[in-house]
């Protein structure tokens, strides 16, 4: 398995302004690279979200 470094990645300086004639607009996640849906991270989250908001709620008189 590749050791691949976390990269941090910056929004492009164009993003938070209107584009000038001929500027084009680079996604930070390309539209030419599959990306994982499923992951450690993602299923972790989602079980502990589960647990989270499926306890029961206090009845209230």
């Amino acid at each position: 398995m590749e050791n691949k470094e976390k990269q941090n990645f910056d929004l492009p300086e164009n993003a938070f302004r209107e584009l000038k004639d001929g500027e084009e607009y680079e996604p930070v996640m390309k539209s030419g690279q599959t990306y994982r849906e499923v992951s450690p991270w993602s299923v972790t989250w989602g079980i502990l979200m589960a647990v989270l908001f499926s306890q029961p709620q206090p009845i209230w008189d």
